[in-house]
């Protein structure tokens, strides 16, 4: 090794360490809960509403695939994390839940709506297997 490049190693090893900034701590994952869900049947649809307390429509998403219908809702944690609370009946968390949609379920026409927390989505059946009065001539 020449005497530069031992000059220069020796350089490098005398500086002094940088002590590397340590990752944040992590903070606790918010749980998931399944939303309480009611359905309604109608003749031309089938009504489904879910409670998702603290859920805007900004933070849902709604898919479907294979006629499978997914539903997530995210809450804000970041409004909850200066506070204490003395007392709480509910865990603080997103939502999800799916369901498996049928036949006359068409996808097409499928509508959704979120107020106050509660999301409510219109899954109309198919013209076939809506029930039709016949006239009688």
């Amino acid at each position: 090794m020449s005497t530069e490049a031992l000059a220069a190693a020796t350089e490098q090893a005398a500086q002094p360490k940088v002590e590397q900034e340590q990752p944040k701590a992590r903070q606790r994952p918010l749980k998931v809960f399944k939303p309480a869900s009611d359905l309604f049947e109608t003749d031309e649809a089938l009504w489904l509403t879910l409670d998702m307390p603290g859920v805007t429509k900004e933070r849902t998403k709604i898919t479907l695939e294979n006629k499978r219908l997914s539903i997530e809702g995210e809450i804000d944690a970041e409004r909850y994390r200066s506070l204490a609370p003395l007392y709480s009946e509910y865990g603080l968390g997103h939502y999800r839940r799916s369901f498996q949609l049928g036949q006359k379920i068409d996808p097409e026409g499928i509508e959704a709506q979120m107020e106050a927390g509660v999301l409510t989505l219109k899954l109309p059946k198919r013209p076939e297997v809506q029930p039709k009065r016949i006239n009688v001539a």
